[in-house]
């Protein structure tokens, strides 16, 4: 049986020392990335969820109180100017909706991109593969 000098094996193993904490830290990093794009989305779920059930709740509550406003005017007015009153309740129920509309169209368009700490760690990542980010 012959054996081999020890320095012969050496640079092998420090190859596969290599790659193996390379392959750790290739993991590791992955495993944070995740976790950070778990909470993004746990956090995302949630403000759109409360979006959503506050809007919802706000135009039910809003369009019934116009419908009882439109009615009160038709009804107070219904012996002399039905027509207007009517006119009136519709022209105030349209462009309140529009108004609706147009705000939450807007507030989408300001909404900041879900996962930008995600993309932005990301980023940084391979900038410092690529030898030019931050340490």
């Amino acid at each position: 049986m012959q054996e081999t000098p020890p320095e012969q094996h050496a640079p092998d193993s420090r190859l596969g020392v290599s790659l193996r904490r390379f392959a750790q830290t290739s993991v590791e990093l992955l495993h944070n990335r995740l976790a950070l794009l778990t909470v993004e989305w746990q956090e995302e779920k949630r403000r759109i969820g409360l979006f959503v059930g506050y809007a919802l709740a706000a135009m039910m509550l809003l369009g019934f109180g116009l419908l009882f406003v439109a009615v009160l005017i038709t009804v107070a007015l219904w012996d002399t100017n039905r027509l207007f009153a009517l006119g009136v309740g519709a022209a105030v129920l349209l462009t309140a909706g529009v108004f609706c509309a147009l705000t939450a169209r807007q507030w989408l368009s300001k909404a900041a991109a879900p996962f930008a700490a995600t993309l932005e760690e990301l980023q940084h990542d391979r900038d410092r593969l690529a030898g030019k980010g931050r340490e």
